[in-house]
């Protein structure tokens, strides 16, 4: 068997394809995952045993029970949703640019994703709605920016890294231009946001994301097939009678409004996206690293660093863009030595 074309599956009117290296590493992550959730709703200023939080979350009433329903299984939750969002969007960008470094943080979707929002909320504009409505719409044209300025018959992945680096640049020297023009108030409240956190989010936000990976998942999962051919390469793509742009576009657009749904809800996470989709490819061994398996990753990397950034320090609830980034800045770092050090290029 072809490990890079898995498993088929056929029957009667249906025929799917799957990949028992990524079902086992999806199955790990996910236990961690789980564990991650149980630690995150019983720590904290206020320690809970797990006894104590299976009753809050089956009928339970008193303090016990606000604590877990109103603040930290909703924070977990959004966590889990948003890094699930970012590492799929990782991973589209990533597989389609064929280059390690192509990640929505890289290429400047959520700086134009948090420039609108942030305008938005300067404007007074409150509701999560809204917000990704314009979150989608900076991000739409941040990535279109980049894709015309990078296309050049055909889209070349350092190219593609190049331009989105001048986008992202252009795009934060707008934020911080924003803020600086805006009341005081509004202002610190739109800088919050930008260090990205769970702080605060409730089920109204938890449904927000919810909708979107529910929206996205399945539009990715649909699309996984052509993104597994174009990885391949075009000239493979285009021998297989594959629409490029089209179905590139199409990819985008998911990348896209995952990217959007994200950080409109909880503010730019860095290297998320970047880093989630490179474990799925070194754990699964495919070119693609696998879309739910990035995404599962990307959860559990989300959460992870949630909780260190609710308990590393005493007393401090440092926002989870802060962690990721300081986190994830070394693993760039690395990857770009690497990568100059034996020359070759990364699929």
């Amino acid at each position: 068997m072809n490990r890079a074309l898995g498993r088929a599956v056929r029957g009667p009117g249906f025929s799917f394809r799957y990949f028992p290296r990524a079902l086992l590493v999806s199955a790990a992550a996910l236990l961690g995952l789980l564990a991650l959730l149980v630690a995150a709703v019983c720590f904290g200023d206020y320690p809970l045993a797990f006894g104590q939080v299976v009753d809050a979350l089956t009928g339970g009433s008193g303090g016990q029970a606000y604590i877990v329903q109103r603040f930290r299984l909703p924070r977990a939750v959004a966590a889990v949703l948003v890094g699930a969002l970012l590492g799929l969007s990782g991973a589209i960008f990533q597989t389609l640019a064929r280059n390690v470094l192509a990640s929505p943080d890289v290429l400047g979707v959520e700086s134009g994703a948090a420039l609108t929002a942030v305008i938005m909320m300067l404007s007074g504009v409150a509701a999560t709605a809204p917000l990704i409505g314009g979150a989608f719409a900076g991000a739409a044209l941040a990535t279109t920016a980049v894709y015309l300025l990078a296309y050049r018959s055909g889209l070349n992945g350092v190219r593609l890294i190049l331009v989105g680096i001048g986008i992202n640049a252009c795009a934060v020297s707008a934020t911080t231009y924003a803020l600086m023009l805006s009341d005081v108030h509004a202002a610190e409240r739109a800088h919050n946001w930008m260090l990205g956190s769970f702080n605060g989010l409730g089920w109204e936000q938890v449904g927000v994301l919810a909708t979107a990976l529910a929206v996205v998942l399945p539009l990715a999962a649909c699309l996984a097939p052509r993104l597994r051919t174009l990885a391949l390469g075009d000239d493979v793509a285009r021998s297989t009678g594959l629409t490029l742009e089209r179905s590139r576009l199409a990819l985008i657009a998911v990348g896209v409004l995952s990217a959007a749904s994200a950080v409109a809800v909880a503010g730019p996470v860095g290297f998320v996206a970047l880093v989630a989709p490179q474990l799925a490819r070194r754990l699964v061994r495919r070119p693609d690293g696998g879309l739910v398996t990035a995404a599962i990753l990307g959860a559990l990397l989300t959460a992870a660093a949630d909780l260190a950034g609710r308990h590393v320090l005493a007393g401090a609830d440092v926002p989870v863009g802060i962690v990721t980034a300081l986190a994830g800045g070394p693993w760039l770092i690395y990857l770009l030595a690497t990568r100059t050090s034996n020359g070759k290029r990364e699929p």
